[in-house]
């Protein structure tokens, strides 16, 4: 059988386009170049046998690299009654705006189609099939197609369509004349009566087709989305972190249960979604710190307090249901989460739990199920676990063993016959469960028409068992934030580790790709936090204490010879320096002035001062009012670090003094507002070009690519948050 492909896609000099096939759903795939006259119009002709299936997708091809267009497979059956497939496709942007309703919350959840109807076939030489690719139709309505032909019904008689391949919708014509001029609407129709409800908004689409004589032969005409005059969805929602969600049932804290009377609540309401914070495991401290929900201990653990008790068994002994009763009552009656009081509590019948059902639960055909889909994160996050509770700590550099992870020395200390294997078996069983509360959460919330949206961190905590296990993948030496601004005027130390991006792009970001696709397991919506991070992210080095010392990773410093282009004069070095003016210390320190300029300053020149040899760095400031600055002198710590602050250029790391970057908010600095004209001038041009000119291509190729890998390894709804 011949298949032909045709595609309009408007390509640039040197652009090529191609499609990858396989037959029936076999895992290689094959690439065909398509042919063009005009750069506009693509084809492509091969020839397979009949009783197939082909799955296939376009790409575009520009300088060896590829980029693939939006969406799963296509997918065409090859029948045996045929000479030829003839194949009109649509490109699937990705930036296309509708694409968000591709995603699992609507596919599945909002729009869901209940029933689903078999599109009309026909076993005639000559058929068109009409694919339309549209998930964001009312579920209580049908989809239909009238045009100019009699098979078209003549603009009077809509035809249906049926959604067996949802959100694909399909029907086929048999047209009796070779040569087809067609024109044509699709139309929202009545479930029941048939009537039109609504006309797409536009132009009638249309189409020109001859079909080969003496050919059995079908023509599909595929294209994406119905043309709305306007958006039709909108939906309200409730965000609420899952501690907040306090019932009678929970033990002081809210729980994964809870969030099924929340979505009878959000029903009755007419809301459609509940948001979430990060719900991972944070147990690092043991302590109420830990109650800080960004810091995770693991991205793929889930959080053990949101566990329900009595939802893992029912407690057996009347002295531990009295018990549960009274501690139930007690820590309910709290108006604001106790943490460490429910910290203590839940562990304490989590293992009267575990003593009790654990051994029968770990047994059974369902945990197995869960151990070996998880086994990958879960047996090293146990072990982390364990070893935090013996060493009293997270912080894995201290551990007397075990300080570098290594996969064999886990897997010998997690041994199902080992000495360890009780307390690391605990943390397996909890996992189980809380996997199995959420889920059973998620799948209530969907039966009411109500999506969970997830929250995703954009960091993760130095004391980590990601850290722990794959430390290549961060770069362990800085700490991420967020530049100053109105809400921080200093910025903000998150004192997360940032991404080695390099090191993860070598396998094309499987570690990100296994943590949405965790996610995903959960959530049919999520929340990227921070996601300016995939494009660039504020870095600041480990002996600073504020954020105005960082700058944006990855980054384009200028070149000393670039800086005096520009009209810098001097030496671009001596703006790396502490630029402190007498006047500004005796303005910010007043009677104390003598006092911070003898402890941490000495004469420089021009009535600036140079600061003394032994501060290199905020952190040694900090250090040294811990050490060594009496109770009434501490409230200055703040400003001792302001003073460290101005400097106008950083020395790019590694370059020995021949690349530099403007310090951020350069223009709010003493050491600005002191400078000749000049000067002044030539750093406005700096400043302006640096961070609002010279990396705006740069930083949108950075997050073409990372976030394309990691947007495609699920189908969840994603949002992005740009904040900072």
């Amino acid at each position: 059988m011949k298949l032909q492909f045709n595609i309009h896609y408007k390509t640039l000099y040197g652009q090529q386009l191609a499609i990858y096939y396989s037959i029936d759903n076999k895992r290689t795939s094959t690439q065909m170049l398509l042919d063009t006259s005009d750069g506009v119009h693509w084809i492509g002709d091969l020839n397979l046998s009949v009783g197939k299936k082909i799955q296939y997708h376009y790409v575009v091809i520009e300088d060896g690299q590829e980029s693939s267009e939006a969406g799963d497979d296509r997918m065409v059956t090859l029948p045996k009654n045929l000479d030829s497939i003839i194949i009109q496709d649509q490109w699937r942007a990705k930036h296309d705006k509708t694409r968000i309703f591709q995603s699992s919350a609507f596919r599945d959840i909002w729009l869901k189609r209940e029933k689903k109807t078999r599109s009309r076939s026909s076993s005639a030489k000559k058929t068109i099939q009409f694919r339309l690719a549209i998930p964001d139709i009312p579920s209580n309505v049908e989809l239909g197609i009238v045009g100019n032909t009699f098979e078209l019904g003549e603009w009077k008689s809509p035809m249906k369509l049926g959604e067996k391949n949802f959100p694909i919708w399909e029907t086929t014509i048999s047209p009796k004349s070779n040569y087809q001029s067609l024109e044509y609407k699709f139309v929202i129709l009545h479930p029941d009566t048939g009537e039109i409800l609504l006309w797409e908004a536009g132009k009638n689409r249309t189409f020109h087709f001859n079909f080969p004589e003496n050919e059995s032969t079908r023509l599909i005409i595929s294209q994406e989305g119905f043309h709305f005059a306007k958006p039709w969805w909108r939906a309200a929602g409730v965000a609420i972190p899952i501690f907040s969600l306090r019932s009678k049932s929970g033990l002081g804290i809210g729980e994964f249960s809870d969030l099924i009377p929340m979505s009878d609540w959000a029903e009755k309401a007419g809301m459609k979604i509940i948001q979430t914070l990060p719900v991972n495991d944070t147990l690092a401290s043991m302590t109420w710190v830990d109650s800080y929900p960004y810091a995770a201990i693991s991205v793929f653990a889930l959080h053990p307090l949101y566990i329900n008790v009595e939802k893992i068994a029912p407690l057996t002994k009347k002295a531990d249901k009295d018990k549960y009763r009274s501690d139930l009552k007690k820590l309910n009656k709290k108006k604001a989460v106790d943490f460490e009081a429910v910290l203590e509590t839940k562990f304490r019948y989590f293992k009267t739990q575990f003593e009790d059902h654990g051994e029968e639960q770990l047994g059974s055909t369902e945990f197995k199920k869960f151990f070996r889909e998880n086994k990958e994160w879960l047996v090293p996050y146990a072990a982390f676990s364990v070893l935090r509770d013996r060493n009293g700590s997270p912080e894995f550099s201290s551990w007397s063993e075990y300080a570098s992870y290594d996969e064999k020395s886990i897997l010998a200390f997690c041994k199902t016959n080992g000495p360890n294997y009780k307390e690391v078996s605990f943390y397996y069983f909890l996992q189980y469960h809380a996997d199995r509360q959420l889920k059973e959460a998620r799948a209530y919330a969907a039966e009411k028409g109500i999506v969970l949206k997830g929250d995703l961190p954009i960091g993760i905590y130095r004391f980590s068992a990601d850290a722990w296990v794959t430390p290549h993948l961060y770069n362990m030496d800085e700490q991420a934030g967020a530049p100053p601004d109105d809400y921080a005027v200093l910025g903000q130390n998150w004192g997360f580790p940032t991404y080695n991006w390099e090191e993860m792009s070598k396998d094309n970001f499987s570690w990100w790709q296994k943590r949405m696709q965790k996610l995903a397991e959960y959530f049919d919506a999520l929340r990227i936090d921070h996601i300016l991070g995939f494009f660039r992210i504020w870095q600041i080095p480990m002996d600073q204490i504020t954020g105005t010392l960082g700058m944006f990773n990855p980054r384009l410093p200028y070149f000393k010879g670039d800086l005096q282009r520009i009209g810098l004069t001097g030496d671009p070095s001596y703006f790396t320096k502490p630029m402190i003016h007498v006047d500004f210390v005796k303005e910010l320190f007043e009677g104390d002035a003598d006092w911070v300029t003898n402890t941490f300053l000495e004469n420089g020149s021009n009535g600036f001062l140079q600061v003394k040899d032994f501060i290199r760095s905020q952190k040694d400031v900090k250090e040294f009012f811990e050490q060594e600055v009496s109770k009434d002198k501490s409230n200055h710590l703040d400003n001792v670090l302001l003073l460290l602050t101005q400097v106008l250029l950083i020395e790019e790391p590694g370059s020995n003094g021949e690349e530099f970057n403007p310090r951020i908010t350069l223009p709010t600095t003493d050491a600005y507002k002191r400078l000749n004209s000049a000067d002044k001038a030539a750093f406005d041009r700096i400043y302006h070009d640096y961070f609002y000119v010279r990396h705006e291509e740069y930083w949108k190729k950075q997050a073409i690519w990372k976030l394309p890998a990691i947007l495609d390894a699920t189908d969840m709804f994603i949002c992005g948050e740009d904040l900072g």
